[in-house]
């Protein structure tokens, strides 16, 4: 991105202060053009996590998902299918339910009681004329998928590429965890009074782990990380098949062989206890590179994504 006003290069920017090795500057956390410019190219063009499939079990149960200024509804239909559509009805622009989730035998504006159907067509506009004709005025929709039991959503109004293939040997690796058949219990949200990036930032470092998360240091081997000149480690054996996918493999030309850490012999790993079988060989190589993957960013207020007025019916 460039701003008309100064000519600057963000993307130079950015670029050059990796090159460097230092953090980048601290007006591209600050820069509202540039948020919007993120929410647009990144948000807009991104899968969103919306919530899990044991969420959305029934017909009628729903879920939102909030991001910047959009909001979306995930619900189930009655024909078992899933669909996503606005959050805002057509008519003057209300919003049809709070965030969170829930269940509803058909979404009603609260203003006007327009009344829309669970793949969001419109059902009925009361004291509307004759010749107003229903089947024209649907919710915007937006694609939605279903990987491994957890739900995402796609705001763009071009035919995203499949997720999984964006996840490429993911569906491998979270096999360990059953996460299909798992179902949410307690939900906590955090409101972070920070720009996306550094939330970001934060979940892809280990430098503040040991005061700050010690359950995390408890389940999985991060001895070694952080370490200038030491990118990669070797995947720890363990009898806990989640252990063993604690380390997620990048692409060939990410690995330098060269910058491998070898595990001490003293350093044997912590043994969970009871008698689970033994874990499959693993297909990355033992210096595959740690790789956390981090949940979706929360988005502020600002900016808006291209999804507004996307295709309807």
């Amino acid at each position: 991105m460039t701003t008309a006003a100064q000519g600057t290069s963000y993307s130079r920017i950015v670029r050059d202060h990796i090159d460097r090795g230092i953090g980048i500057p601290r007006e591209l956390y600050l820069s509202q053009e540039l948020f919007a410019h993120e929410m647009t190219e990144i948000f807009g063009h991104s899968w969103l996590y919306a919530g899990h499939e044991s969420q959305l079990a029934k017909p009628g149960q729903y879920v939102t998902v909030e991001c910047g200024a959009e909001s979306v509804i995930v619900a189930r239909g009655a024909d078992g299918g899933l669909s996503a559509f606005s959050n805002v009805c057509r008519h003057r622009g209300a919003r049809l339910v709070d965030p969170g989730c829930g269940a509803k035998q058909r979404f009603v504006c609260p203003y006007h009681q327009w009344t829309y159907r669970l793949d969001g067509t419109l059902q009925g506009a009361p004291r509307m004329p004759d010749s107003f004709d229903p089947a024209q005025y649907p919710l915007p929709t937006a694609d939605v998928v279903v990987w491994n039991g957890l739900v995402f959503v796609h705001l763009g109004e071009t035919a995203p590429e499949p997720l999984a293939d964006l996840l490429g040997s993911g569906e491998e690796l979270m096999a360990a965890f059953a996460i299909a058949g798992t179902k949410v219990v307690h939900t906590i949200t955090y409101q972070v009074e920070a720009n996306w990036k550094i939330v970001w930032e934060n979940s892809q470092e280990r430098y503040h782990c040991n005061v700050n998360h010690p359950e995390l240091i408890k389940t999985f081997d991060v001895a070694g990380l952080n370490v200038t000149g030491r990118l990669q480690s070797p995947t720890p054996p363990s009898p806990d098949r989640r252990v063993a996918h604690g380390r997620f493999p990048l692409p060939e030309r990410c690995r330098s062989p060269s910058t491998a850490i070898t595990r001490p012999a003293n350093r044997s790993a912590r043994s969970t206890g009871g008698s689970r079988p033994t874990p499959p060989p693993s297909t990355s190589s033992r210096r595959s590179r740690w790789w956390a993957v981090p949940t979706t960013p929360s988005c502020s207020a600002n900016g808006r994504s291209p999804w507004t007025g996307r295709r309807s019916g």
